[in-house]
């Protein structure tokens, strides 16, 4: 089960990367935990594996923007000089 989390991650780590780009840290990130968090209710209520797994890559999805945002803020805070 913890594959699919990684695998919704690995999908869309470049589409996240895009995302804080264009719209920034607080926003991408705002709407990646809500669709993780949403994804983590619906594979709570998963009545099938299939379910579990599908709500499981879409947390991935929501949860690749942690990495992002958050790379992206080290690298602010400790610019090359």
């Amino acid at each position: 089960m913890l594959t699919a989390g990684f695998l919704g991650s690995g999908l869309a780590l470049v589409a996240a990367g895009i995302a804080v780009d264009r719209f920034g840290a607080r926003a991408a990130m705002t709407v990646g935990t809500v669709l993780g968090a949403g994804a983590l209710a619906g594979a709570a209520l998963a009545d099938t594996a299939v379910a579990l797994v599908l709500a499981l890559v879409v947390f991935g999805i929501g949860s690749s923007v942690v990495t992002i945002a958050g790379v992206g803020a080290l690298f602010r805070a400790y610019a090359a000089e």
